[in-house]
């Protein structure tokens, strides 16, 4: 018995001893799965506990207590408390405490800041929504998620340019868009077109994309959004348009350790925007067949389905072909595009010294053939202590991009010939050049060219590098004081050549003596650029008294930026397939752009915070710019903020309201000249006369000695800079502990002395003169909702909602003029400047009406035009906004963006040409039988006092004759009733879908890794439309990121995009 006693008391023991023996252990991550160290873990009611390390691990011993609770609990993060129970492993989320309010948010010069203390609107957007969805371009990833913000992309090919509007637009005829600063030092963002050698500027148009675009979003930690003047004036005159402030990502202390993270994705694109086409009617020109062999039009009779010759006798054979419809035709010549991205990046550090090192390699293939893009990023951000009062840094970043790029545009490029094939033609049949049939000789039609022939023979090339980065050094002799030295600068040398192939034709081939015979051009144009900042600062941040802390900054800029575009192009060549310089048969043109400018500023802020709920804040720049006259090249702005917490203020505590806060500021802010436009420049001089052209002075035929004259335009002294003058009020308040989040905002600004031209008499010698006139004004709501709708246990729904509407207002041009040529190119509808309206006015042609409204048509039944153009609608649209969610369940993600944008109108070349060929839907109204236009009249004389006498209408039209179908609609193109196609350019985007899963810690525990993510990503995957444009994406612009948008010249329709990604942590 003693035996028996013994031995269950030794068992007795040995559980007691494993009781205590035992431990709890576990992983903290975030909201995004994103590992928390610091985390102090705490078993309740004791002081027994640990913090997590640096992967947000941690372990603790227990006392064998399976009722005991841990309680995790970290600066910013709500409190939890968890049941153990009989778990030895405990991973937990911790979800951001709002009411605590310590957002910190990057502002000016990358001064860090709480969200609360600023006076002025500033969003934040953070990494995994930047790469969300494997975006190649950080604006486009930040659409749809920023409330003032109007982002819109060029168009559907790869590298297009990215636009970004803060507010609207500050300024009549100069920059508009945002500036770009990494790391506290602004980059250029620029966009340059290519030269061509002949032909309009929209004949071959190719987009090289912003320079914003070299930034690979892997490498961004966040991004700050400074919207208005007071947000972003410190910045000087580059910022008149806001800031968009981008920080990179940098080393942590890690002990020694190094972070290695690896990321890669797949994404394919299909284009799912095609017009509407009719599939009644295919080849031919006025009906009844006429034409039917040669011609590339849609004017032939109804499908009958038998079989038809088309085309020329090559090598004694005549081919055949269904007469049906080949609804796909077009659909089926995009390819499948295809972006691989992988992204490599080490980091680490230690007390002394941090490191960031990163590669990314991204591979594009475009949906046209011969389409693609290789970029290059190599990234290095490092850091070092050089003792204790000093410290230094830099960031150095190269891009290496090489492209081949598509043409677009009016001219012979590859989709004006698909937008004139006939519904009944195969085009994907005529990708074999090889196949006699598909040479320029034996091609069917002599109008138009095989769109492969384009593809494979044209080219435009691009090859750039770049390095843009800063070095900093920073010294603290004490804590409350210290001064930073920071030099940056941004090399681009890109090279660019565009090749356009001979088109000829052999003597008596079917196509000899056709109309698109071309003698080819050859460019190479060379595009450096050159920047360089510095910024010299000094921060003081004291407390004055117990409760009245201060904070002053002052600085002085000195920032130097040059251009050089240079070009030599040929208009003719001598061999086909030969691009060189020397392949020429015609002449050579040769020229260059170079252009230097210099900027010094000193600047400075000063904010006082009271008891950390009253907050006042002012700033001072001043800027002497070479742009400007020398004895007037100074010109000054302020900006003053306050903010008012008033919960705290207030002492207000409850369920209900658990933070508010106002805002008030005032700012203004200059948009310096353009370079060299306060003298009058030379340039050289070629005289007209009735016999030749004579270059100035001397050309005896064999040695040309050039001459300048003065140009037709006057040099200013008296120049000065655009001045933008803003205000804004806002309110920020959060409810039910945070759960939903409201952030209004109104803000009223005038931006005027802008720069324009105004005509001066001719006697003078000149034409126009740069001066400051004009005025423009913006004002309008933000709004941004976040909430979290619902929250059951793991399960968690996160909602943002943006809305802006922006009302903008031309209101004051040239004294005597109340309109301005925006777009002065001969483009139809015209886009111009109007007192009164919007920025970006259209002006189109409509069909002549009398003044009860009934439609005037000639003898043919046509309509007639209205020989006053009228204006109808603008560029801007009404309002636009954006949705994201986010539905979490511990591991599993699920992302939705949405955005749209309500109003505005848009140029379709595509349309024009639609209807021109007799492709578009609607050209197969009424089954093209004969019809007589609706509600029309004709005028059958006039009255006695000359006023004209209309009777009904009763010509009819038809498919051929004088008053036929086909005129009808082709006459669109041509300028006639062109606002047909002035399009609705509202939308409806599904802009980003992305389901991630980050597979639990406890799995990988004993592997390598630290986590291991794996997602489905989707861009772009429906889109809605409105009224009548059922054509094109709307958002699409033919200029890239200019002002003249609103214009859309045969351009390459969006894509949908689905792939796949896989993040690893090791």
């Amino acid at each position: 018995m003693r035996k028996l006693l013994l031995i269950a008391c030794l068992i007795m023991l040995q559980g007691l001893l494993y009781a205590q023996e035992r431990t709890i252990s576990g992983q903290v991550v975030d909201d995004n799965g994103e590992s928390l160290p610091g985390v102090n873990v705490v078993l309740k009611g004791s002081t027994q506990g640990t913090i997590t390390d640096l992967d947000g691990n941690y372990k603790v011993p227990l006392n064998g207590d399976d009722d005991a609770i841990l309680v995790f609990s970290f600066i910013g993060m709500q409190t939890k408390e968890m049941a153990i129970g009989g778990r030895s492993v405990l991973d937990v989320t911790l979800s951001q405490d709002v009411t605590q309010l310590t957002e910190v948010v990057v502002t000016a010069f990358g001064v860090e800041r709480e969200k609360k203390a600023l006076g002025y609107s500033v969003q934040d957007v953070k990494s995994d929504e930047l790469t969300k969805t494997d975006q190649t371009s950080v604006l486009n990833s930040l659409q749809g998620k920023v409330a003032g913000a109007q982002i819109s992309n060029a168009g559907g090919a790869i590298g297009s340019s990215t636009r970004i509007v803060l507010r609207g637009p500050t300024s009549l005829l100069g920059n508009n868009q945002a500036l770009i600063v990494v790391d506290g030092v602004p980059i250029n963002n620029g966009t340059s077109n290519n030269v061509q050698a002949s032909g309009n500027f929209y004949d071959n148009i190719v987009d090289a994309g912003n320079r914003a675009n070299d930034i690979n979003p892997e490498n961004i930690e966040s991004v700050s959004v400074l919207k208005g003047p007071a947000a972003a004036a410190l910045y000087g005159s580059r910022a008149a348009n806001g800031v968009v402030l981008i920080t990179t990502k940098k080393g942590t202390n890690t002990a020694g350790k190094t972070n290695i993270n690896f990321n890669s994705s797949y994404t394919w694109s299909k284009v799912y925007i095609i017009p509407k086409m009719q599939n009644k009617f295919g080849q031919g020109q006025f009906g009844d067949n006429q034409n039917y062999l040669f011609d590339q039009e849609s004017w032939g009779d109804a499908f009958d389905g038998s079989l038809r010759p088309y085309g020329a006798v090559v090598n004694n054979i005549q081919r055949y072909k269904p007469y049906e419809a080949l609804p796909s035709n077009v659909q089926d010549f995009w390819e499948t595009g295809n972006t691989f991205q992988n992204s490599l990046s080490l980091s680490g550090g230690n007390a002394d010294a941090t490191y960031f090192l990163s590669f990314n390699d991204m591979q594009q293939n475009g949906v046209m053939i011969n389409t693609d893009m290789r970029r290059n990023n190599l990234t290095f951000n490092g850091s070092a202590n050089l003792g204790d009062k000093v410290t230094t840094s830099a960031s150095i970043n190269y891009v290496r991009t090489k492209a081949n790029l598509p043409m677009i545009g009016q001219r012979n490029q590859a989709l004006a010939q698909v937008y004139n094939m006939p519904r009944d033609m195969s085009v994907v049949d005529m990708k074999d050049l090889d196949d006699p049939f598909n040479t320029p000789d034996g091609f069917f039609t002599s109008f138009i060219v095989n769109p492969y022939y384009s593809l494979k023979r044209d080219f435009s090339k691009q090859d750039m590098n770049r390095i843009f980065g800063n070095v900093q050094l920073a010294y603290a002799p004490v804590d409350w004081i210290s001064g930073t030295l920071r030099v940056g600068s941004d090399v681009i040398a890109d090279q660019r050549n565009t090749y356009h192939d001979l088109v000829q034709y052999q003597p008596g081939s079917p196509n000899a003596g056709a109309a698109f015979n071309s003698d080819g051009e050859y460019t190479e144009q060379r595009l450096n650029t050159r920047e360089i900042n510095v910024d010299a600062m000094v921060n003081v941040n004291r407390d004055l008294m117990p409760d009245l802390q201060l904070n002053v900054l002052v600085g002085y800029n000195f920032n130097q930026r040059e251009t050089d575009n240079l070009f030599t192009t040929i208009d003719a060549l001598t061999l086909p397939r030969f691009p060189s310089l020397s392949n020429v048969s015609g002449s050579y043109t040769s020229g260059g752009i170079a252009t230097k400018r210099r900027l010094y500023g000193v600047y400075g802020s000063a904010d006082l915070s009271y008891k950390g709920y009253l907050f006042l804040g002012a700033t001072y720049r001043t800027d002497w710019s070479s742009t400007l006259p020398l004895d007037n090249n100074s010109f000054s702005y302020p900006s003053v903020n306050l903010g008012f917490v008033f919960t705290d203020a207030f002492e207000i505590t409850n369920n209900i309201l658990s933070f508010g806060k106002v805002r008030l500021s005032y700012a203004e802010v200059g948009n310096d000249a353009g370079t060299y436009l306060t003298n009058s420049v030379f340039q050289q001089t070629n005289i007209g006369a009735s016999f030749a052209t004579i270059q100035f002075p001397f050309n005896n035929g064999t040695v040309i000695v050039p001459g300048f004259s003065e140009g037709n335009t006057i040099g200013n002294p008296n120049l000065q800079p655009e001045i933008t003058k803003a205000y804004e009020a806002g309110i920020d308040i959060r409810l039910f502990n945070g759960r939903v989040g409201i952030d209004a905002t109104y803000y009223n600004s005038t931006s005027e002395s802008q720069i324009l031209n105004t005509s001066v008499a001719p006697s003078s010698g000149f034409t126009t003169q740069v001066v400051n006139i004009g005025k423009i004004s913006n004002k309008g709501v933000e709004l941004q909702l976040n909430t979290t709708p619902l929250k059951i246990g793991a399960f968690r729904w996160d909602l943002s909602v943006n809305y802006t509407k922006n009302v903008n207002r031309v209101e004051e041009l040239d004294p005597g003029n109340t309109e301005l040529v925006l777009v002065a190119q001969g483009l139809t509808p015209g886009l111009k400047l109007v007192v009164g309206k919007p920025y970006g006015v259209f002006e189109a042609t409509q069909a002549l009406k009398t003044a009860d409204g009934k439609v005037v048509v000639g003898p043919d039944g046509i309509p007639l035009d209205d020989p006053n153009p009228v204006e109808i609608g603008s560029i801007q649209p009404d309002w636009y906004g954006g949705a994201t969610s986010t539905f979490s369940y511990k591991g599993l993600s699920l992302g939705i963006t949405v955005d749209t944008k309500q109003g505005g109108k848009v140029v379709s070349s595509t349309a024009a040409q639609l209807y021109f060929a007799g492709l578009a839907e609607e050209t197969a109204f009424n089954s093209r039988e004969e019809w007589i236009v609706p509600n029309s009249v004709v005028q059958t004389g006039t009255d006695d006092d000359g006023n004209p006498i209309y009777s009904p209408n009763t010509t009819p039209l038809t498919m051929y004759g004088g008053g036929n179908v086909r005129n009808y609609w082709a006459q669109i193109q041509g300028g006639s009733r062109n606002e047909a196609v002035l399009l609705d350019a509202s939308y409806i985007k599904l802009r980003e879908v992305a389901l991630r899963y980050t597979i639990p810690t406890a799995l990988i525990s004993k592997t390598p890794f630290k986590g291991i993510t794996v997602g489905a990503v989707g861009r772009n995957l429906w889109l809605r439309t409105q009224g009548n444009n059922h054509f094109i994406d709307p958002e699409a612009s033919a200029f890239g990121n200019g002002n003249a948008q609103g214009y859309e010249f045969l351009g390459i329709p969006p894509q949908a995009t689905y792939g796949f990604d896989l993040k690893i942590k090791i």
